[in-house]
């Protein structure tokens, strides 16, 4: 995993959060903007999970659990598609609170991975 872009990543999904929040907040669906920059996440997501895949076969792949770190790969890139997708289907105030929530969901998804790819956490917990 690329640090940078995990760095990236979380932050341009915080602040698709935060937008979305405001939106809601304001009684607002998600706008244009809003949904080309879900994209554009979804984009950097879709690079990030096919260096991910290089390096699980062409490197020595996670430090942590492959498993846990597939699973998380698999269902990252699920997220956003999904509130984007409903977003565009339900056009009122809700939708964009479902944004903020996917966008929260990635950009802690995204540490998370990076963290297994770390190694910085085992399956079990300690002493497991």
């Amino acid at each position: 995993m690329v640090d940078a872009v995990v760095a990236v990543l979380a932050g341009a999904a915080s602040v698709l959060m935060v937008w979305g929040l405001v939106a809601a907040r304001r009684g607002r669906p998600p706008g244009p903007a809003m949904l080309l920059t879900g994209a554009a996440v979804e984009a950097l997501l879709l690079v990030q999970a096919l260096v991910a895949v290089v390096g699980m076969v062409a490197g020595p792949g996670p430090a942590g659990s492959t498993v846990l770190f597939v699973s998380y790969l698999a269902t990252v890139v699920l997220v956003l598609p999904a509130a984007l997708g409903w977003a565009l289907v339900e056009r009122d105030r809700w939708s964009s609170a479902v944004v903020a929530v996917g966008a929260f969901t990635v950009a802690a998804m995204v540490v998370r991975l990076w963290d297994v790819w770390e190694g910085g956490v085992q399956v079990g917990g300690p002493g497991a």
